[in-house]
């Protein structure tokens, strides 16, 4: 009797099973088991925008492929700006610059150890640019502790752990150590199978299954001239993205949770940066060597919402901008933005913000105007 309940519960649950496997593998909208990046980077350099159904984790691959493919079309020349920076950065665009071509490597969550192996990356394959726009933010130089809270993600500064690099870009952050004659203990890349413990819980997710299901007739990557495309994340032809448009933003709720943030993080948002910081020394090499190599850096920071800023900050100018702005100064580098809104107008958060740290496109645009005597004396021109 139990032989035959087995039997019976298994010829029911058996083909679910496959065919759950079957679409989660073959649908795979979130690229757990395959990698798309280098579909996405030949659309890119086509100078079509990429809409896919998420964000790419592989975003570390989807560089190299950028990378690779372009050194093998028959354009080989380097842009002549390029960001190193992450999704603070994500809404500089090339038409801002008009006179200049343009490309935006903005890794979300990057650090300045994935700045590093960017430069590496570009530097081995001698694609350096003229200028290079490197974008700063509150972890830059300081590891983060994931933790879920009240059903929203925050991340909490850990000054006891390490800053890791994208696992895609293990050899190029060694490769930029030593063009930055760093003589620290090189990261070794891990060959890990696809298919390990993580893709297995994902593939076997009915979460994923329901995700897959809607998108089993339809392309989970595409090119496209739109710049917003329902039920997809688009990339833009100039390497950024944005993460929402000013009419997806609701002020009122944002207002809200930002003070709700406000309360979460109060204690340590904010890390006074150590002249001893490791990751200060290695800040400091970079644009030194950039400079060497003939690239002008400019330094680039967002400014937080204001309920954010003035709540966790207290302060016209943070000690960590402040750090930056002195060697700047020393070195002859460009600044361009900052920590905070209120220099560039920015006293309340409107359509502006699309959350606590992440500034619209329009923002950008105002900081970049607002330079724009600054820009003009290295040469670069700001689209009216």
């Amino acid at each position: 009797m139990f032989k035959k309940y087995i039997i019976f519960i298994s010829s029911i649950f058996v083909p679910i099973l496959l065919i759950l496997l079957l679409v989660n593998i073959k649908v795979d909208s979130g690229f757990v088991v395959n990698n798309r990046s280098n579909e996405i980077s030949n659309i890119l350099l086509s100078g079509k925008n990429a809409a896919v159904i998420v964000i790419p984790s592989q975003w570390g691959s989807l560089q190299k492929a950028l990378v690779k493919n372009k050194l093998q079309s028959d354009n080989k020349t380097p842009s002549e700006i390029v960001v190193f920076g992450n999704s603070r950065s994500s809404e500089i665009h090339s038409g801002l610059f008009p006179n200049n071509t343009f490309f935006n490597c903005a890794l979300p969550g990057g650090n300045v150890l994935d700045m590093i192996a960017i430069y590496g990356l570009y530097k081995k394959s001698n694609l350096l640019p003229k200028y290079v726009l490197i974008s700063i933010d509150p972890w830059s130089f300081y590891a983060r502790k994931k933790s879920t809270i009240n059903n929203d993600i925050h991340y909490f500064a850990d000054t006891t752990l390490p800053l890791t690099v994208n696992l895609d870009l293990i050899n190029e952050y060694n490769n930029g150590l030593n063009y930055l004659n760093i003589n620290e203990p090189k990261l070794t890349e891990k060959k890990d199978s696809k298919w390990n413990l993580k893709t297995f819980k994902e593939i076997l997710n009915p979460t994923y299954f329901q995700l897959n299901i809607k998108y089993l007739i339809k392309k989970t990557v595409l090119a496209t001239d739109q710049l917003k495309k329902k039920s997809y994340f688009v990339i833009r032809s100039d390497g950024g993205y944005s993460l929402a448009f000013p009419n997806q933003i609701d002020s009122i709720a944002l207002k809200e949770k930002s003070n709700q943030f406000v309360e979460i993080h109060k204690s340590n948002y904010f890390i006074t940066i150590d002249n001893h910081c490791i990751y200060w020394t290695y800040f400091k090499k970079l644009l030194t060597q950039l400079q060497k190599d003939g690239v002008t850096p400019i330094i680039y920071i967002s400014p937080l919402n204001p309920i954010v800023y003035d709540n966790l900050a207290q302060v016209d100018e943070i000690d960590l901008e402040s750090k930056i702005r002195q060697f700047c100064e020393e070195k002859s580098i460009i600044v361009l933005g900052s920590f905070n809104p209120h220099r560039y107008g920015y006293h309340t958060i409107g359509h502006n913000f699309i959350d606590y740290y992440h500034p619209t496109k329009s923002v950008v645009e105002t900081i970049f105007k607002f330079h724009q005597i600054e820009l003009d004396s290295i040469g670069i021109q700001i689209k009216d």
